[in-house]
């Protein structure tokens, strides 16, 4: 069989259709946990009065560190309040200055962020 070739008028084609360069497929993304503003607020200024806090009673400068590290979300764990004290105790064990007050106050500020917390959670 041969091969048939055939020449029509121009009016007898068909215009080729533009290419269109190539789109990402959309995806549907949720996100899964909502923040909580303030609750991040109130906890970054706690973490950053801790530090200022630690760096007085250490008397360390703002470029030193100092011994210890306190995590918050290991406070929080604890159920009492003394469960908390001796937490800190046992941390600020080497501590020169007196840290009572400190843990006083260290321990109200947890306690207010919790209390912000449970009720973001509901």
């Amino acid at each position: 069989m041969a091969a048939r070739v055939s020449f029509g008028s121009p009016s007898d084609t068909v215009a080729p259709k533009p290419v269109q360069p190539q789109q990402a497929p959309r995806r549907n993304v949720k996100a899964t946990v909502k923040y909580n503003r303030a609750l991040l607020k109130r906890r970054l200024e706690l973490e950053e009065w801790v530090d200022e806090a630690l760096r007085d009673i250490y008397e360390c400068d703002e470029d030193e560190d100092y011994e210890i590290e306190i995590d918050i979300d290991e406070m929080l764990e604890l159920q009492t309040e003394e469960e908390r004290v001796e937490f800190l105790k046992e941390l600020l064990v080497d501590c020169k200055k007196p840290t009572d007050e400190f843990i006083q106050e260290l321990l109200q500020r947890v306690q207010k962020l919790q209390k912000l917390s449970g009720n973001s959670a509901r």
